[in-house]
């Protein structure tokens, strides 16, 4: 069977089906929703290596060419890639991909956020935006589901 017929031989209903596959998608779509916002100006997860890199380019260009490594941001486009993948391996059912996939997707997100939150403290909930917000939410959830959190901390 080639591609183009598993492409467009696809069960969205089984797609969906699983929560996995939903809060892969509820990532997805955060990743375009504004992360940041200092008044008028707002990045979304798509939009934050280029800015950052921009910035790096106006910083470095006055002080003599020293720019910042930024290569490091562009990370954060593993994020749709994994939810893409995460979800694809889930639908074929082949759970090992999967899980490996949505905790990059979840983990890219989460690691990034840790290591703001270390530089910036508890000022970074001024700056953050509801993108941001629900990434964060729905990535915790994605570990809580994943590793089945949810069922080792009720009592038995």
């Amino acid at each position: 069977m080639d591609i183009k017929s598993e492409i467009t031989n696809i069960n969205w209903g089984e797609m969906f089906a699983p929560l996995e596959n939903k809060l892969l998608m509820a990532l997805l779509v955060a990743f375009f929703l504004p992360w940041v916002s200092f008044g008028p100006i707002s990045m979304s997860g798509m939009s934050i290596p280029g800015a950052v890199s921009d910035l790096g380019a106006l910083v470095g260009g006055f002080n003599k060419g020293d720019k910042p490594f930024t290569l490091h941001y562009y990370l954060l486009f593993l994020i749709p890639l994994s939810s893409i993948a995460g979800a694809w391996f889930r639908y074929k059912k082949d759970e090992q991909k999967a899980k490996l996939f949505t905790l990059a997707a979840a983990g890219v997100f989460l690691i990034t956020f840790i290591l703001v939150f270390i530089k910036a403290g508890t000022k970074i909930f001024n700056g953050m935006s509801f993108g941001g917000l629900i990434s964060l939410i729905v990535s915790i959830a994605i570990f809580v589901i994943v590793f089945e959190l949810h069922t080792k901390f009720t009592k038995k």
